[in-house]
């Protein structure tokens, strides 16, 4: 029997009639454990995810699972699906050489070239006759690591181009008709005060020969004879 399925089999019946806040309390505990202890949390969280029990606790009662995890663990929505992936699909591969690593093989090289890139890496460790550090493990990952996509080739699409060039003639045929109002408004406006300015220019014309007249007249006018005192005691 694979391990991960007996331990899993065995976990499950401990906890068969267990309240949800213990299972929670079991899984702070065995986070704090070395690999067998990361392998209960997964998969008593795993239970949780399948049955939505966490939803019991009163202030996650409308969280997802992921909301859940996080705020009470701090696992995170990705290093929950890798330990899925690593312990799910390579058991023995992540408890040698740990669950982080086996998801980056599965990330970076595929999942099916997971196998291949671990015997590799074996292999090395055969002939040094020790562990990899995590770095020398990285460099033989990079090695296998999966071609980038072939972009596709840009097609143009011409219907979009017309679509766009039509929208942009429309929008040049508005700003040239705005223009063309406001030169004419403007055109208008020189006209008018053009009419005006000639009625001021007439207008003061006027009132300049109406002026000379005025002086004229008043140049004109007869002077008032001074009274004289002495005819007066005369009279």
């Amino acid at each position: 029997m694979n391990e991960m399925v007996k331990i899993k089999a065995d976990l499950l019946k401990d906890i068969a009639n267990m309240e949800v806040s213990k299972k929670v309390e079991m899984i702070h505990g065995f986070q704090k454990a070395a690999f067998d202890g990361r392998v209960k949390s997964f998969i008593l969280l795993q239970s949780l995810e399948s049955s939505g029990e966490f939803r019991e606790i009163p202030k996650y009662k409308k969280s997802s699972f992921w909301e859940f995890i996080e705020n009470e663990f701090g696992i995170r929505e990705q290093s929950y699906r890798d330990a899925r992936f690593s312990l799910g699909f390579h058991y023995a591969a992540a408890e040698k050489h740990g669950i982080g690593l086996i998801a980056r093989i599965g990330r970076t090289c595929g999942v099916r070239k997971v196998p291949e890139v671990v015997k590799v890496i074996a292999e090395v460790e055969s002939k040094l006759k020790g562990s990899l550090s995590h770095t020398k493990a990285l460099e033989i990952v990079k090695k296998f690591e999966k071609p980038a996509p072939i972009k596709p080739k840009d097609h143009t699409d011409y219907k979009q181009v017309v679509s766009e060039i039509r929208d942009s003639n429309v929008q040049v045929q508005r700003e040239k008709m705005t223009l063309e109002q406001q030169v004419k408004r403007q055109i208008e406006t020189i006209h008018r005060l053009t009419i005006e300015n000639a009625e001021l220019r007439r207008e003061n014309m006027r009132l300049s020969e109406e002026n000379e007249r005025l002086t004229l007249l008043i140049g004109e006018a007869p002077t008032k004879p001074k009274n004289n005192p002495g005819v007066e005691a005369r009279a």
